[in-house]
């Protein structure tokens, strides 16, 4: 499966070598392309600035956010989900601050949103509370 990173920084780059250093992964993923900056573009490691072009890549079928912060990701999870692109992050402040923004959108346009690397560390507990709240009642999650 085609994927594009949206930044090369610490996560991005994290998520790059895991990837290149993985057989297992190589065999299933491939780093289409590497959204970066404008003024770091480099020719190399399919790096580009020009978003929509992946935007407009069929073969693509995930986004993957690293890039931090509000802006511009948010924009850019946001047209990701409206061309149609399956989106996974690891920025805590853009979920924290549109959490309910992005299911709606992604359920709109038939997509999956993945989130579980922005909380907790990556610890993923998210799931096992989904599991849990199918049979028991969770009133709160906290120190007791």
């Amino acid at each position: 499966m085609d994927i594009a990173i949206l930044g090369l920084g610490t996560v991005g780059g994290g998520v790059k070598e895991i990837i290149d250093e993985s057989q297992r992964l190589k065999e299933k993923l491939n780093v289409a392309a590497i959204w970066v900056r404008k003024e770091k573009v480099d020719a190399t490691q399919n790096k580009t600035n020009d978003y929509q072009s992946i935007l407009d890549n069929d073969d693509i079928k995930v986004i993957v956010e690293t890039l931090g912060g509000i802006h511009p990701a948010y924009e850019m999870i946001m047209d990701a989900f409206k061309a149609g692109k399956n989106v996974v992050t690891a920025n805590k402040a853009v979920v924290a601050k549109y959490m309910e923004e992005f299911i709606n959108e992604a359920k709109q346009n038939h997509v999956s949103f993945r989130f579980e690397p922005s909380v907790a560390g990556g610890i993923p507990w998210i799931q096992n509370l989904k599991r849990v709240l199918r049979i028991d009642d969770v009133q709160s999650i906290g120190e007791s």
